[in-house]
């Protein structure tokens, strides 16, 4: 009986430290210099809620099964089979690991140092019950690496067992092959003296080490030996400072949802530290030998990312649709350069009544354009001082020979308005040039628009050449002038023939707005919008109601995209495109191009195995976001409504 009383409090504490194993969330398994934080609660919760997403649906869905097919086993031959040999586990058994939560953090640990080209990264997943298969899985893959001749350490971290192999990776960060390099401690479990997960070789090779360990149910992976004890000891109970205590994550976990299936957040102070000392060193390895901050070093904290502390984003899903919440913290008082020109009003940014129902892409700022322009010299003076009012000078004297009461500030800065829109209108055919360039017209309110322009023309006079003698052709279209000019990003290439408006920019004033348009019908469309009596965009069905699930149109900023005419519009140019896409990555109204998606996506994808659209176009519906400014920051919500003919 005394000895089972001797040994309660051990049981205690192994309960307790198992207990804790499986419920600390992931903000406070990390350690405080932790720069970045990826976390899913729950996967097995994750996992059902995307199950039931129409994105999901599509996918499974049989007019899909061709391409589905060749995906699949593409994907399988080029990545995962070869994974599976190199480990010998099979993936779906690695997937059925997944019982709780998986984090990944990213810290600054020894990234300043001249031998990292990565920062440190480790991830946590909870098997939960499936403790006991886990333990059997290290084990299969480490006799796997033994098998195959790769060369392994075995260290001890804290009475925890410690597995460490090094993965050869070329400077540009591309892993290769794991290294047969003996050096280092044996398997006798001595644990390294100076463990560095990364160095470098004279044939420019560098090296990863990869350290793998379970505590628990709990699987844990990182490429830092320093980080990983971190997080065991707090696994242990013992007092580590973690994320949870950082300012800037406090601020984001109140703004976010708490309830999210998936959440993440970047430290930006802390990247933005780093920064200015990586632009420090390189100045002073230049050896410039000036005195005083550089251009270079003005630059960044004069256009505001000194005042920027962190994002921070969450996922949730329901019946409704899928949400994501986006939170840049700012906050109100270091608020500067690009943060106080792009400081959003709380004013109603509903789509205007002449905005049509079919429009593909649609988004309404509320920036007072006045308090912009203050910001933005502002910004410029500070980096440059008087440049700013030397050029305004300079081309108020340039006008006076043309115009002699003209005066920049007051033609151009003092008509800006409050309201920036944007919309785009369906391509005008299925041609790859009307795919990748459908109609789109940028709106700029303005009490005086026609003197606004007026500013707009005389400023291209300080532009470079050939840009300052661009011709103006002019006419007039229902009383309005219209202005067609070749726009300056390709003014350089030459302009089109002079009978010719295509790859024109068409400028006009009208409705209290200088309208900017990249096709002549897309303007002459807005020109008549006072006697039109099309549908409004507001009158969709289902806008009201997604409009309510992100908290209405009042806090200045509102973006739209109709998923199903831009999913048609990217199936068009993929199956047109012979397996080579332009593939437009976008969240919204926001879009950019990326060839790295392009090229791995051409490896795996046979596009000419997609169906026709119509067959697969129930599972795309709206995209509808709404955006707000706090004293701690900006607030983005999004939510991709589920379409009608896929609720259940």
């Amino acid at each position: 009986m005394k000895q089972f009383l001797d040994a309660c409090p051990i049981l205690v504490v192994a309960f307790a430290a198992r207990a804790l194993a499986a419920s600390l969330p992931a903000e406070q398994l990390f350690p405080s210099d932790t720069i970045a934080l990826f976390s899913v609660p729950d996967y097995p919760r994750l996992a059902a809620a995307q199950r039931d997403t129409p994105t999901a649906k599509f996918w499974k869905d049989e007019a899909m099964a061709r391409f589905r097919s060749a995906f699949n086993e593409r994907f399988n031959n080029k990545y995962l089979g070869p994974l599976e040999r190199e480990l010998g586990v099979k993936a779906k058994d690695v997937l059925t690991l997944l019982q709780g939560q998986i984090a990944l953090g990213i810290t600054q640990t020894r990234w300043d140092d001249t031998t990292r080209f990565m920062p440190s990264m480790t991830l946590v997943v909870d098997t939960r019950e499936k403790a006991e298969q886990l333990k059997n899985t290290l084990a299969a893959v480490r006799t796997r690496l033994t098998e195959s001749g790769r060369a392994i350490r075995t260290d001890r971290i804290r009475d925890v067992e410690v597995v460490t192999v090094q993965i050869k990776a070329s400077q540009s960060g591309a892993t290769s092959d794991v290294s047969t390099d003996k050096g280092g401690p044996d398997s006798t479990g001595a644990k390294s003296p100076t463990p560095d997960s990364q160095s470098g070789n004279a044939a420019g090779i560098k090296t990863l080490e990869l350290s793998f360990c379970h505590v628990d149910s709990l699987l844990l992976v990182s490429t830092c030996q320093q980080d990983l004890e971190k997080v065991i000891a707090k696994l242990q109970g013992a007092s580590v400072p973690t994320v949870s205590e950082k300012p800037g994550f406090e601020t984001a976990r109140r703004v976010v949802p708490r309830d999210a299936l998936a959440f993440g957040w970047t430290d930006m102070s802390g990247l933005y530290q780093l920064f200015t000392k990586a632009v420090a060193k390189a100045a002073e390895e230049q050896g410039s030998g000036k005195s005083g901050p550089t251009q270079v070093e003005r630059l960044f904290p004069a256009i505001g990312l000194a005042g920027l502390k962190s994002m921070a984003f969450a996922m949730r899903h329901s019946a409704d649709g899928t949400f994501l919440d986006l939170f840049v913290g700012v906050p109100q008082e270091e608020r500067k350069g690009l943060f106080k020109l792009l400081s959003i009003e709380q004013k109603d940014a509903s789509p205007p009544p002449w905005i049509p129902s079919d429009a593909v892409q649609f988004s309404r700022s509320r920036i007072d354009g006045q308090k912009a322009w203050a910001a933005l010299e502002s910004t410029i003076n500070e980096i440059s001082p008087s440049v700013l009012d030397f050029l305004i000078g300079q081309l108020n004297e340039a006008m006076k020979t043309k115009d002699p009461g003209f005066d920049f500030r007051q033609y151009f800065v003092q008509n800006l308005g409050d309201d920036m829109v944007s919309y785009q209108r369906p391509p005008r055919d299925s041609t790859p040039e009307a795919l990748s360039s459908p109609p789109t017209i940028n709106l700029i309110s303005s009490p005086k628009p026609e003197q606004m322009l007026a500013g707009i023309k005389a400023a291209l006079l300080l532009m470079p050449p050939p840009l300052n003698n661009i011709e103006f052709k002019e006419r007039e279209f229902l009383g309005k002038r219209i202005y067609s000019v070749v726009p300056p990003s390709v003014a350089f290439l030459g302009a089109e023939s002079a009978s010719s408006t295509a790859g024109l920019l068409h400028i006009s004033a009208a409705n209290g707005y200088l309208a900017l348009a990249s096709d002549i019908t897309v303007l002459e469309e807005f020109l008549r919008s006072a006697e039109s009596r099309a549908k409004s965009l507001s009158e969709l069905p289902g806008w009201n109601e997604a409009l309510q699930l992100v908290g209405g149109a009042g806090g200045g900023f509102l973006g739209y995209q109709n998923e199903a005419e831009t999913i048609r519009a990217l199936f068009a140019r993929l199956k047109s495109s012979d397996g080579k896409a332009v593939l437009p990555l976008s969240i919204g109204p926001l879009s950019l191009q990326s060839s790295e998606a392009e090229r791995a996506l051409e490896s795996l994808a046979d596009f000419s195995l997609l169906p026709p659209f119509e067959s697969v176009s129930e599972y795309f519906g709206m995209f509808i976001c709404s955006g707000a400014m706090t004293p701690e920051g900006y607030t983005l919500r999004a939510v991709f409504p589920t379409p009608p003919q896929v609720r259940q």
